[in-house]
């Protein structure tokens, strides 16, 4: 009961109202997370719409797209023309199969002999890279689409044309990759194309190739043992890759058709001219052995023009063939992103202004509790008027002189007194003589005054 009257005397003190019963800072630190990621992400999509908005005022789109048109129109009247009224040609150099006789093995007799076939390496200049026959490349006319997920207005068609050299390897190749060092073990190929136009003849090297390789991977051991073969060097993961192709830029010069002087000749954004994938030639069938178990007479070689309109377009557009939005595609996605991001950031104002209201009124509120001229307006009242409003502690009549009050402004004096008195009966053993305390302003009592026991 003790404390049960001490805490209804705290509450009329003012702690429960001032102090206690306001929401804690932190109650609102979900509400504020939440609030922060709705104006972060609002206001994101908010300038990202007006920037969108704003560019699609200029058409960067036909920036893009007018050289290429123009690349068109010269590829339909000189480039291609020139490529069609060519012939190209194309052999494999090395290696050549051989036939070999050999002695058997030595359990059998002396004068056994056998035949195989092994594979030799042949120069260019040699009696036997004359002997090897030229092939004809076929025309292909497929044409290379752009990215499909782009307007196609304001862009023009064109007849495509490119050389391949179908079945350029072998069905079977001898050799393996060396497991210890990741490289081939056996013959390198060389391709060479020849071509003739308006009656001068050249002839294109290709650079030594390997049909099989590992190449560097980043992955851990466990999923470099999982995924990629399980090949680890140095603490380096390798994956085992096959040749999928060759492909090859050419221009018309004054000596021929020959590669481009400057940089790489290869027919996409890496400019290599071999081309190798993670499964076997013309399948989706993986390498599963260090050995070549793939039909690799699957592989081509492709000719393309330096000014063939696909080549433009790859290097235009970074290798995506994409030319980008148009400008009503830029208005509409821009008024979108500006619409979710006004709904986003909706919640976002109403709450900082009831955020600042709050504050603002708990400011003020403890403001007011912490005036001192209040509680010396309070100590000028009359004890006739503020008899209603004190308890007395010390066991004397109500009002009366010498008695200690306690300041309870609107509380019920008769159930207060109650409390105190069943209180002090339950818990108090000797009736001391009690302090007076006010509760707004503690009372300063001269020294050597004491109070009279009961």
């Amino acid at each position: 009961m003790a404390m049960a009257a001490a805490a209804v005397i705290g509450r009329r003190r003012g702690f429960s109202s001032n102090l206690y019963s306001h929401k804690d800072e932190d109650d609102e630190g979900p509400n504020k997370c939440w609030i922060f990621l709705l104006f972060c992400a609002g206001s994101t999509l908010l300038f990202t719409g007006l920037w969108y908005a704003y560019i699609s005022f200029d058409d960067a789109r036909l920036q893009a797209i007018k050289p290429y048109n123009d690349a068109i129109m010269a590829w339909e009247d000189t480039y291609r023309k020139n490529l069609v009224e060519s012939s190209f040609q194309w052999r494999l150099l090395s290696p050549q199969e051989k036939k070999v006789t050999v002695p058997c093995s030595d359990t059998q007799p002396s004068n056994c002999t056998k035949v195989e076939t092994q594979y030799v390496d042949v120069e260019a200049s040699s009696a036997e890279a004359a002997a090897i026959p030229w092939k004809d490349m076929q025309i292909d006319t497929t044409p290379d689409p752009l990215a499909a997920d782009q307007s196609m207005k304001g862009i023009k068609n064109y007849t495509a044309l490119k050389l391949v050299a179908l079945g350029m390897l072998p069905k079977t190749i001898q050799g393996h990759i060396d497991h210890a060092t990741g490289q081939w073990v056996g013959n390198k190929f060389k391709l060479q194309v020849k071509s003739v136009h308006q009656g001068m003849t050249s002839v294109i090297d290709i650079e030594p190739f390997d049909i099989m390789k590992y190449v560097a991977v980043g992955a851990n051991a466990k999923m470099c043992r999982v995924h990629y073969g399980g090949l680890m060097i140095n603490g380096q993961c390798y994956e085992r890759v096959a040749i999928a192709g060759v492909c090859m830029t050419i221009q018309d010069t004054s000596a021929g058709w020959q590669p481009p002087s400057a940089g790489r000749c290869g027919c996409f954004g890496s400019g290599m001219e071999v081309l190798f994938g993670k499964s076997c030639p013309g399948s989706h069938a993986h390498l599963t052995s260090d050995d070549p178990t793939c039909d690799f007479s699957l592989a081509n070689m492709t000719l393309r023009s330096l000014h063939d309109p696909h080549q433009v377009a790859l290097s235009l557009t970074s290798g995506t063939l994409n030319f980008g939005l148009t400008p009503h595609e830029n208005w509409v996605q821009g008024m979108v992103m500006l619409v979710i991001g006004c709904v986003l950031l909706l919640p976002v104002i109403p709450s900082c202004c009831l955020y600042i209201h709050s504050k603002r009124s708990s400011y003020d509120r403890r403001m007011r509790d912490d005036d001192f001229l209040e509680r010396l307006r309070a100590n000028r009242y009359s004890p006739s008027a503020r008899s209603a409003n004190y308890l007395v502690v010390d066991g004397r009549p109500e009002g009366g002189e010498g008695a200690h009050v306690i300041n309870m402004p609107s509380v019920d004096v008769e159930e207060s007194r109650k409390s105190l008195a069943r209180a002090r009966a339950r818990d108090m053993t000797h009736a001391d003589e009690m302090e007076v305390v006010d509760l707004r302003e503690p009372a300063q009592e001269p020294e050597g005054h004491h109070y009279p026991r009961q």
